[in-house]
C-alpha cells in the first residue's frame, strides 16, 4: 500500500488546510489505481519569499532578464507576483520507481489523474503545471484561487 513517508508528511503538513486533504485523498486514489499509478512523494510545499526569490534568480541576470530559458523554473518573482508556494497552496510531487527519484512526464501525468480526481470530489480545482503554455512544469499542482482559502 502507498503512503506518505516521513519526509513527505512533514512537508505537507506547511501546506493548507485544503491542499492536505487534496492530497490525502489523491493517496487513497493512487491506492486504488496501483496497478497502474506510481508511488508518489513529496518534494515541497511551503516556500519562504527568499526561496522563492532563489528560484525566480534562475536562469536571470541581476536585473530579472531570462539569459537561459533552459534554467527558468518560475514566472513567480516572490515579491510582486508570489507563488502559490508562498501561502502553502502549491505542492511539488515526484514519483518513485523502482525505488528511485522520478519525474519521467508520463508517470507525474498519472500521478496528476489522481490530483485532478480527488480535488474534485471535493469540490476544489487545481491547477497543474503539466499543462502550462509557457513551459512545462510537470511536478507542480496549485489549488486555483477560488478554493485557495
Amino acid at each position: 500500500m502507498y503512503r506518505f513517508g516521513n519526509t513527505s508528511l512533514k512537508r505537507l503538513g506547511t501546506g493548507s488546510a485544503a491542499l492536505q486533504k487534496v492530497l490525502h485523498r489523491a493517496m487513497e486514489i493512487s491506492n486504488e489505481r496501483k496497478g497502474y499509478t506510481p508511488d508518489w512523494g513529496i518534494a515541497e510545499v511551503l516556500r519562504t519569499q527568499k526561496q522563492q526569490q532563489d528560484r525566480y534568480a534562475q536562469g536571470r541576470d541581476d536585473d530579472g532578464n531570462v539569459v537561459n530559458q533552459a534554467k527558468v523554473i518560475t514566472y513567480c518573482d516572490g515579491i510582486n507576483n508570489k507563488s502559490y508556494h508562498q501561502s502553502g497552496h502549491a505542492v511539488d510531487v515526484f514519483a518513485y520507481v523502482n525505488g528511485k527519484y522520478n519525474v519521467e512526464p508520463c508517470n507525474l501525468a498519472l500521478i496528476a489523474t489522481c490530483l485532478m480526481q480527488a480535488a474534485s470530489e471535493l469540490g476544489m480545482t487545481f491547477e497543474w503545471g503539466g499543462h502550462y503554455r509557457t513551459f512545462y512544469d510537470g511536478c507542480h499542482f496549485n489549488l486555483k484561487p477560488t478554493a485557495a482559502v
